[in-house]
């Protein structure tokens, strides 16, 4: 039987024939010549691995560690791992708690990567709204930024920059929302106790972006007709889906021309909500922003395409590719359009800024406008007026309808005063 301990020179030529010979049916350690407290343990199936035994500093009890497996770890690969290993023995240090240490440092600063606690954030208002934009727009403009740094390591200068470049490439109210949602997920951190101090303080919009002004876009009647115009969208029954128009992005833009809601309150319309033989579509509380539900009363043209839009299996989203996922960026639907139209300097929201200047233009009462927009009433009007003046929405939807039309395929002119006189033979 051979010695269980032995001392020899260790060489590549000696591990591989410790690697390939037969086992012996029992475990044996052969120590390093060179390095006494350096060896391989073999053990009863043959399996060579690296060792390093040492007493740490302060104690009586000598401490083995494994360093690795040959041949996956190599002889040279191996004295310098013993030695660092010897190195934190001798410092007192036991090489397996430093390397739980170290993992678990490694593990708690994966969790605190400011990608990983947007993630985080993002679980936070899963429920809310627009929980959806939150985490596209906090992926696109900040993870893709720090995502793989410890959000600790963030400072103000970088933020100030970052917001600095959205403002100059993209608009002050891009900037405005990104510095929003930056000031929340380090407040999210604070109070998860994984920052001491938020770095977006002290970063104000005002100084920064400057005032706040709100748009005033609205779309006059020769662009109302070029962007009409641009998304053909043929509602007849003996048309195939494909031969319909531009999809998505036509029957988007009309719906929301005509009916004036909110682009997320229209990309999360569900056939399920939609009646289109009494002509409404209820937009449930989780999707209106006054967390109320909201009935809009649809007028023909509009019911006309919601009946023709194309229907997918495994769900009953109203615009989505699969059924199940609303649609994501509109950005270059939106390019397309523009190119096709001549438009530029509008948003998807001036549609329905739009919509709302041409329903006063039409002399709508005011609150039945605002009822329209899905706003809520003002003060104590809720409280005495409970009436939904649905009749009265309904009208003004389908003569807002009606001016588009006359819009897009204007009437020939009247001619007063001219007699038409008879041709002489």
């Amino acid at each position: 039987m051979r010695n269980p301990t032995v001392r020899k020179l260790l060489t590549d030529r000696k591990l591989r024939s410790l690697s390939t010979a037969k086992p012996i049916g029992e475990q044996y350690t052969i120590w390093d010549t060179l390095n006494p407290h350096f060896g391989v343990r073999v053990s009863a199936g043959g399996k060579v691995a690296f060792v390093a035994v040492k007493r740490p500093a302060g104690s009586k009890v000598p401490i083995r560690v494994t360093l690795g497996h040959f041949p996956s770890m190599s002889l040279e690969q191996a004295r310098k791992a013993a030695s660092a290993a010897l190195a934190e023995l001798i410092a007192g240090k036991v090489p397996r708690q430093e390397r739980e240490r170290r993992h678990a440092e490694q593990r708690e600063a994966d969790a605190n990567t400011f990608a990983a606690v947007v993630e985080r954030y993002k679980l936070h208002v899963a429920k809310a709204r627009t929980a959806r934009q939150i985490g596209l727009l906090l992926d696109r403009e900040l993870v893709s930024r720090w995502g793989d740094r410890s959000i600790a390591t963030i400072r103000r200068r970088e933020i100030i920059a970052a917001i600095e470049e959205i403002k100059a490439g993209k608009g002050p109210g891009a900037a405005r929302q990104v510095l929003i949602y930056a000031k929340r997920v380090f407040r999210f951190a604070i109070g998860r106790d994984l920052l001491d101090a938020s770095p977006a303080d002290h970063v104000l919009a005002l100084e920064l972006i400057g005032k706040k002004v709100p748009r005033q876009r609205v779309l006059n009647e020769s662009e109302i007709k070029a962007l009409w115009l641009a998304t053909a969208w043929d509602t007849s029954d003996d048309v195939e889906a494909h031969q319909r128009g531009r999809w998505p992005v036509a029957p988007f833009v009309r719906l929301l021309l005509l009916l004036g809601v909110r682009r997320g309150e229209l990309g999360a319309a569900r056939e399920s909500q939609i009646d289109l033989d009494k002509g409404t579509w209820l937009i449930p509380s989780e999707s209106s922003k006054t967390a109320e539900p909201h009935l809009v009363p649809l007028p023909k043209i509009a019911v006309d395409i919601f009946r023709s839009l194309p229907r997918f299996i495994g769900g009953d989203l109203c615009f989505t590719n699969d059924g199940k996922r609303q649609l994501g960026s509109w950005t270059w639907l939106k390019k397309e359009i523009d190119a096709k139209a001549g438009l530029s300097g509008w948003t998807l929201h001036d549609l329905r800024r739009t919509a709302r200047s041409g329903w006063s233009a039409l002399g709508i009462a005011p609150h039945v406008c605002e009822m329209m927009l899905g706003h809520a009433q003002p003060g104590i009007i809720p409280t005495y007026d409970t009436h939904r003046y649905e009749h009265e929405r309904r009208a003004a939807l389908a003569a807002w309808a009606r001016r588009i039309a006359e819009i897009v395929t204007p009437s020939p002119p009247k001619r007063d005063n001219v007699v038409d006189m008879p041709l002489r033979a």
